[in-house]
């Protein structure tokens, strides 16, 4: 086994469990452990082609298809995907992408409008800087929207006191 893909029990090294700024020890990181040893005992409890029915389907595929990859038919597909434990494996393997997605634009939007709420009057300043980055976050959709995605134009103005023109500018 490959030593990258060993997972290290901290609880067997106490002394390394105390540094906050390794990876392992991140809050995000555990949790995101955590749910991927609750989808291993979960996908213990079943069949390994149901497991691989549920993955199949999780990534995009239709039962049809899956019911071929699988050599199943697509009635038996359905009847394995409507059982609790399917659907439980499902929502797990959901709940773990989205974690590693991180937020989407709609909550990272709800949380910049509570932060601008929540300072509005005891700190101005931070409940501005919020609405800008929102104001960001619109622009940047638009520009995607309307001119697929191309970066948006951009003007530097040079200080000809500090960078005065020199023979190599043309003048």
């Amino acid at each position: 086994m490959d030593i990258a893909l060993r997972h290290l029990d901290l609880a067997e090294f106490p002394e390394l469990e105390e540094n906050p700024y390794h990876p392992q020890n991140d809050e995000f990181a555990r949790n995101n452990e955590q749910v991927k040893r609750m989808i291993m005992a979960h996908q213990s409890t079943m069949t390994p082609k149901h497991v691989q029915v549920v993955k199949l389907h999780h990534q995009g595929m239709t039962n049809v298809k899956v019911a071929e990859v699988v050599n199943f038919t697509p009635a038996t597909v359905g009847n394995v995907l409507r059982r609790a434990d399917a659907r439980r494996l499902g929502d797990l393997l959901a709940y773990f992408e989205a974690s590693l997605e991180g937020p989407s634009v709609a909550l990272r939007k709800a949380m910049l409008h509570r932060i601008a709420t929540d300072n509005e009057k005891t700190k101005p300043t931070v409940a501005i800087q919020a609405i800008a980055e929102q104001n960001k976050m619109d622009v940047q959709r638009h520009n995607i929207e309307n001119d697929g995605g191309g970066s948006p134009n951009i003007n530097i103005t040079i200080n000809q006191n500090v960078f005065p023109r020199t023979i190599l500018d043309g003048d």
